[in-house]
């Protein structure tokens, strides 16, 4: 009979996340030397050499420019730990993800996630955190106003895809194995709240990780996690590219009339799937 230590388990647990934030760190490294060298041979080809007093404009041009692609740095990042998962987790992705037919009732997960999202944002917005520890606005500013395609592409495709495998798939799916569903509920999700590395991202990634975990073991499919995530995502960006959000944020009646209207039909769609779909989380 085979036995898994302690450790091990920890490490089963631990390690994709790891890996997904290791590939992170690979490709800002792999851009910001790319992109040194090719300043460095503009410098020298205009007879320029670097010295102590460029110094610190030319290492704000090299963090300028990664914040920048951060959308294409976190694209091809994503793809390549996908590609890494497939290839060392294979086996272990047919155990622990489960996976069901796309259908017509997933479309309450997809408006969930868009509730959701943006009614959290909302409430997250009024709190005196907000500003306490950076705010949405700074938040959206670096990850959308670029190219929408890669903001789509990346935000409501790949990064959904390759986070619902990782968190919900191998995360919570080893974790519930170890120390039952409701703990490993909260744990996946701090771990993935803990993962945005932000104060404001991550209660809103917390509270996010727990709806995602509540459709995974509703529908019994990585694939309803995926649509909420995506679809969260998705609306986040519709919004911020239209003025629909403008409108409302300029008056706080209809802020909060927006948010309570929009948080009480994430609520029903949280009503309808738990009555759908009987099994517990």
């Amino acid at each position: 009979m085979y036995y898994e230590t302690d450790i091990r388990k920890f490490w089963k647990v631990i390690s994709p996340p790891i890996y997904y934030f290791l590939v992170n760190v690979l490709a800002t490294y792999v851009f910001s030397f790319i992109y040194i060298s090719s300043r460095l041979s503009a410098f020298t080809d205009q007879g320029k050499i670097l010295t102590a007093d460029n110094y610190s404009e030319f290492s704000k041009a090299v963090q300028d420019a990664v914040l920048n692609q951060s959308l294409l740095i976190t694209c091809v990042a994503a793809i390549a730990t996908l590609l890494l998962y497939f290839v060392k987790y294979r086996k272990n992705i047919q155990i622990d993800v489960e996976m069901q037919k796309v259908n017509i009732s997933f479309g309450y997960a997809a408006l969930l996630g868009m509730m959701a999202s943006v009614s959290l944002s909302r409430l997250l917005s009024l709190l005196p955190i907000d500003n306490l520890f950076g705010n949405y606005a700074e938040v959206q500013n670096t990850l959308f106003g670029g190219n929408i395609f890669m903001e789509i592409l990346t935000l409501a495709i790949i990064v959904p895809v390759l986070e619902e495998i990782l968190f919900r798939g191998l995360v919570y799916g080893r974790m519930s194995r170890y120390s039952g569903r409701r703990a490993a509920a909260v744990i996946s999700s701090i771990i993935f709240g803990i993962y945005h590395m932000n104060l404001l991202q991550g209660i809103y990634a917390f509270i996010l990780g727990m709806l995602l975990v509540f459709v995974y073991e509703k529908y019994q499919s990585i694939m309803a996690p995926v649509i909420l995530h995506a679809f969260a995502n998705g609306f986040s960006i519709f919004l911020f590219y239209t003025d629909i959000s403008n409108k409302i944020s300029s008056n706080l009646y209809s802020y909060i009339i927006f948010m309570l209207v929009e948080a009480a039909i994430a609520l029903w769609m949280i009503k309808i799937i738990q009555t759908k779909f009987k099994k517990l989380v």
